[in-house]
C-alpha cells in the first residue's frame, strides 16, 4: 500500500516516499489542500524564522512554540519544515513541492534584475536629545555592503538563483526563535538554540543526499537565509532578520551549520 501525499490522496510509492521526506521527521498532516507544482528538483535549502509572534502566542496559552508554528504552517502552502528548540523536526510537505516561503514581487524582481537595487536604503528616525524622535531621517545605507560580502561574486539576490522564483528551487526550513530575554540569547547573541542549528545541518545533508547535491554544495548559494534572496524586504537598519546572520551582531551562525555540513560529507 502505498503513501498519501496530501489531502488530494494523491497516491505515492514507497521510492517516492522515501525520496521525498526526511524519514527522521514527524510527518504533519495538512490542515488544507497542497498544490501538485512540484519542484525538478529541489536544488538548495533556505532557512527562515517564524517570528516571535508565535512564540508570545505559545506562552501565554501555556503550549510550545514548536506546536504553534506547526499548527499554524499546516494551514498554509508555505514551508517544507519546521525545527524545535530541542531539535525535533516536522515536515510540512514533501520536499519537491512548489512551497510559498519567499514572496518576491515583480517590482523587486525588477529591480534586482536591472540594478536598480543598489540605490536601496533604510531611513529610520534620529533620536533627539531627550530621546524625542525628530522629524528629520538618517540614512543607513550598509546594507547592501552587507549583501556584498556576503556575496561578492553575485550582482543580486534574483541571480543567487536558477529558476525565476525562489520558491521554485528552494527546500525550506522555519526555526523557532527563543526570547530575547533567554539567558542563552544573553549570552550568545544567538536567537536559536544549538540543537537547531546541529539540526539543520543534519536535515540539510539529508536532503543533499537525496537529491545528490555536488561536493560543497553548502559553500555556494544552494544555502542560504530568506534575508539573502530578498534583501530588501527581509532587512533592517539593523542588517537581515531573517533569520538573523546578515547583522554585525548575528543572531544565527552559519559557520556552525556549515562545520557540522563539512564533517558529515
Amino acid at each position: 500500500m502505498g503513501f498519501f501525499a496530501d489531502l488530494f490522496n494523491v497516491p505515492m510509492s514507497d521510492k517516492d516516499f522515501i525520496r521525498t521526506h526526511a524519514l527522521f521527521a514527524t510527518q504533519v498532516d495538512p490542515k488544507r489542500r497542497r498544490r501538485l507544482k512540484t519542484m525538478k528538483p529541489p536544488w538548495g535549502l533556505c532557512v527562515h524564522t517564524t517570528g516571535r509572534g508565535i512564540v508570545k502566542k505559545a506562552n501565554k496559552k501555556g503550549t510550545r512554540p514548536i506546536d504553534e508554528a506547526v499548527a499554524y504552517y499546516a494551514t498554509t502552502l508555505g514551508p517544507h519544515y519546521a525545527i524545535g528548540y530541542g531539535g525535533a523536526v516536522y515536515q510540512l510537505q514533501a520536499d519537491d513541492r512548489h512551497g510559498a516561503h519567499v514572496g518576491i514581487s515583480a517590482k523587486e524582481r525588477r529591480q534586482y534584475l536591472n540594478g536598480s537595487w543598489v540605490n536601496w536604503k533604510h531611513v529610520v528616525p534620529r533620536p533627539q536629545r531627550g530621546h524625542v524622535l525628530d522629524t528629520a531621517l538618517v540614512i543607513v545605507s550598509d546594507n547592501e555592503e552587507r549583501w556584498r560580502t556576503r556575496w561578492p561574486d553575485f550582482k543580486s539576490p534574483q541571480h543567487l538563483y536558477p529558476t525565476r522564483s525562489p520558491n521554485a528551487c528552494y527546500v525550506s526550513i522555519e526555526l523557532v526563535p527563543l526570547l530575547t530575554s533567554h539567558p542563552y540569547v544573553q549570552e550568545t547573541g544567538l536567537w536559536y538554540t544549538p540543537r537547531q542549528h546541529a539540526m539543520v545541518a543534519i536535515l540539510a545533508a539529508d536532503i543533499a543526499r537525496r537529491y545528490k547535491w555536488p561536493d560543497k554544495w553548502w559553500e555556494t548559494p544552494r544555502l542560504v537565509g530568506h534575508e539573502d534572496l530578498d534583501a530588501m524586504a527581509r532587512w533592517g537598519h539593523g542588517g537581515g532578520w531573517d533569520p538573523g546572520a546578515l547583522r554585525d551582531s548575528s543572531r544565527f551562525d552559519w559557520s556552525r551549520v556549515t562545520s557540522i555540513l563539512a564533517k558529515l560529507a
